[in-house]
């Protein structure tokens, strides 16, 4: 393996990771991703919403359905003529005709409980409709403002590209198919330099003395702990 061929290659290939971190840290795509959740939330309030403005319409149509019921009690209690009655069947009249009073007042009660429940729903859902649109739209701006930023840096990123072309042809295939191998992982720089005899020049773990007489043997190792390839410096 020609160590300095794939040195000069990575070199360059910084040029690509730095235009990639920065698109990943673009503040458009960060913000793209709040608004996101944002929406996934909203969204799920919305369907929230919409079951319990469903079950309050249910709840809404039993109790009207028992209202009118006990009301047409009333009204046939009220028609009775007491005139032809008993005071036993008086005072037994009067005590119904209160008891279904009694149970309208509640009913009533209850019609405007829910009327309330339905208008905090409906004012709700307005509210949660109008986050949604105006997630979209600003989630739409920051795609837009991400490939404005995304297409400025083609440029560089073309150039870089061409010479790593270029570079890549002094690279066994080999050493170029391990290469991609490990940035197709996320891991960059990929090789890197003994230190002190003993340690990861990347993130400084002491090498078992093992491997180190290995890579005196073929002269690249694998760091047990971030994974990258370890070459022995030049003396």
């Amino acid at each position: 393996m020609n160590i300095e061929n794939i040195l000069k290659y990575q070199k360059a290939d910084k040029g690509l990771v730095d235009i990639e971190n920065r698109l990943k840290k673009s503040p458009y795509k960060a913000k793209e991703a709040e608004l996101q959740n944002t929406k996934k939330k909203a969204t799920a309030d919305y369907r929230d919403q919409e079951v319990r403005g469903q079950k309050f319409l249910k709840d809404f149509e039993n109790i009207k359905k028992n209202f009118d019921m006990t009301e047409k009690k009333l009204k046939e209690i009220l028609a009775k003529d007491v005139s032809s009655m008993s005071i036993e069947e008086i005072e037994r009249t009067q005590a119904i005709k209160e008891k279904i009073e009694h149970n309208l007042k509640i009913l009533q009660k209850m019609f405007k409980e829910l009327d309330d429940g339905i208008s905090s729903v409906t004012s709700e859902r307005i509210k949660t409709v109008s986050a949604v649109n105006d997630s979209n739209a600003k989630i739409g701006l920051c795609k837009k403002k991400f490939e404005e930023e995304e297409q400025s840096l083609l440029p560089e990123k073309a150039k870089i590209e061409k010479d790593l072309k270029v570079l890549e042809k002094d690279v066994d295939s080999e050493t170029m198919e391990k290469y991609r191998k490990k940035r197709q992982d996320g891991i960059f720089p990929v090789f890197v330099e003994l230190e002190m005899g003993a340690y990861c020049g990347f993130c400084r773990m002491e090498q078992p003395k093992v491997a180190l007489s290995h890579l005196k043997e073929t002269g690249v190792i694998t760091c047990e702990h971030c994974k990258r390839y370890i070459y022995a410096p030049k003396k």
